[in-house]
């Protein structure tokens, strides 16, 4: 908990902190913990937000290029 105070984390943040470092197989190994943890302390930086936007930005594009009301593969989904 003083390790989580000393990086201005929240110890009852960690839940939070695993669901943003995970990378979707449920596990986040010590180095990745580590690196993402002493990445949240204190305020975001130019760099975290400009990539942030760069994600977005190209999320948005790809959105747009996708045919609207496609579902899985590809295909329109039919209402019933």
């Amino acid at each position: 908990k003083s390790w989580m105070r000393a990086l201005e984390i929240d110890p009852e943040d960690l839940s939070g902190l695993f669901d943003l470092l995970d990378t979707g197989d449920g596990n986040v190994s010590m180095d990745d913990f580590m690196m993402g943890a002493t990445r949240m302390r204190g305020p975001a930086r130019s760099i975290d937000v400009a990539q942030l936007l760069t994600m977005v930005g190209r999320l948005e594009r790809m959105m747009a290029e996708r045919p609207h009301g496609a579902g899985e593969g590809g295909k329109a989904a039919v209402a019933k």
